[in-house]
């Protein structure tokens, strides 16, 4: 491996004598920025083939946030919106976790770049700059046409961990997907006998099974305990996967992540994270985490991963790119095609307001079904929004047991109006509500939660339809506050959907 020869790698006289001095295995000073110049900035923009990279520090710039690292912007000719969050990151060094602290601390203390080559470019952490004294690098190569190729190594230089081990987490902010799920080869983990299929990963709720674990991982990490590690990293699905990659879905693009056959073994192991609003409101988390065990002071460990950005064309073709990166030959394709996760409505969809219901007072906080006085008529493809008056959002829990729907604010709507039109856009958190016909009123639903404190007016809708069918709706189940006004509001069917760009 690139990263571990350069490790070994002297130059100077006295290098090399500090080297032949030192026990085997060990990585002098200096030798993680071995053969690169420092960069006199806080960015650094790649370019090879179709993509555009710009690898940040974590310092604040007039575009990105203190605090976030990596790959911040990235960029395809086929797709004009950037695939991470640009004030945010992709393969952002989020956490570093030994049992006992799971603190941020990546974001603290000073980073710096380091130029290896025209398309190559390093993260680079001093020791000193770190609680645990890790020092590390982080290298980011652009490979035309598609190509990210990533080569993490690091060195304690302290023994300052609470465990045997030490553990680091990545996170990719993904720029606001329709579907946030991830996808990768695997099964059942209560099924470990059955045959390999695409498994679509989705986490209900932020550190609700977040994390993937490899079926084929060492007996040796079953006894770690993950009760103090990052919340992400500490709660499992009910999946395990068969080879280290994964992939999502962005518009017309996918996004792969692949690690080298090392990634797992006894003494050290990968494991897959997601959240669905790690990024906040609707965009996702695509994150991994690395755990090593056990560490040695002055003795290098690393990893190897190759990322792909490029426009979606199977599954399939995603694995065909596994299997001639890594040069596996036991994987076979399975014959159907992963399922979309739970696909959010397209920002080019908007809907009008048909017709209005009459004012309801809100005489109790909480949860409750709220009774139309005149049933409002519902056609095929309608849904049905409430508009609630100033002082508290209203509004229902954004996560329950059981959740229903997916609602959208629609805000600065001072009172609706027969006709007025409103777009899909997705700001503010997703909450769920929902509403029965006349035949099915008496089922009343059981979620619980609170509501969303705020002070806006405005209209809380269902871009993904409630309910195709039509009928009468004569109530509605909704979190209202005491002294609140709630209006009921059917919306007309989704405008035929524009598809985004390709």
């Amino acid at each position: 491996m690139r990263a571990i020869v350069a490790l070994l790698i002297v130059m100077t006289g006295a290098s090399v004598m500090a080297a032949e001095n030192a026990p085997p295995n060990t990585a002098p000073a200096g030798a993680l920025t071995q053969g690169a110049t420092r960069i006199d900035a806080q960015t650094a923009t790649l370019k090879a083939g179709d993509l555009e990279g710009t690898v940040v520090t974590n310092a604040n710039t007039d575009w990105h946030h203190p605090g976030y690292n990596g790959m911040a912007r990235l960029l395809h000719k086929g797709q004009a919106q950037p695939l991470f969050i640009p004030h945010l990151a992709g393969f952002n060094f989020e956490h570093i976790f030994d049992g006992q602290d799971a603190g941020f601390s990546p974001r603290g203390g000073k980073l710096s770049l380091w130029r290896f080559g025209e398309q190559s470019v390093g993260l680079y952490r001093a020791p000193e700059d770190c609680p645990y004294g890790l020092e590390s690098m982080t290298r980011f190569t652009l490979v035309a046409p598609n190509y990210i190729d990533v080569e993490f190594t690091a060195v304690p230089r302290k023994a300052k961990y609470a465990s045997d081990y030490i553990g680091m987490f990545w996170a990719s902010y993904i720029n606001n997907p329709r579907d946030r799920a991830i996808n990768f080869l695997g099964r059942d983990t209560d099924d470990a006998k059955s045959p390999s299929r695409w498994i679509t990963a989705t986490s209900p709720a932020h550190d609700d099974q977040s994390t993937h674990v490899a079926g084929f991982e060492p007996a040796v990490w079953k006894s770690v305990d993950t009760q103090k590690w990052p919340g992400l990293a500490a709660h499992f699905s009910k999946y395990q996967f068969d080879a280290p990659f994964y992939f999502g879905r962005v518009r017309n693009m996918v996004w792969v992540y692949m690690f080298d056959s090392k990634a797992i073994s006894d003494t050290q192991t990968l494991r897959f994270s997601q959240s669905p609003t790690g990024g906040g409101d609707l965009n996702p988390a695509w994150d991994f985490h690395v755990v090593v065990r056990s560490y040695k002071v002055d003795q290098p460990f690393s990893w190897r991963a190759r990322c792909i950005y490029k426009p979606y064309v199977s599954a399939a073709d995603v694995l065909k790119e596994y299997l001639t990166w890594s040069g596996r030959k036991d994987l076979q394709t399975p014959a159907k095609e992963p399922e979309h996760g739970e696909m959010l409505p397209p920002s080019s969809v908007n809907v009008t307001v048909k017709s209005i219901g009459q004012a309801i007072r809100v005489d109790k906080t909480g949860f409750q079904w709220f009774k139309l006085a005149t049933p409002l008529k519902k056609d095929k493809g309608e849904s049905v929004g409430v508009w609630f008056s100033a002082g508290k959002s209203g509004g229902a829990n954004r996560y329950g047991n059981k959740r229903t729907h997916w609602v959208y604010w629609a805000v600065d709507i001072k009172e609706p109006k027969a006709g007025q039109e409103l777009g899909m856009g997705r700001y503010g958190y997703p909450i769920f509500t929902g509403y029965r016909t006349a035949a099915g009123v008496e089922k009343l639903r059981t979620e619980e939660g609170g509501g969303e404190d705020g002070t806006s007016t405005g209209l809380a809708y269902d871009p993904l339809l409630q309910e195709s069918a039509p009928g009468e709706v004569n109530a509605f189940y909704w979190y209202g506050y005491e002294g609140q006004t709630l209006m009921p509001v059917i919306l007309s069917a989704p405008a035929k959907e524009q598809p985004e760009q390709e």
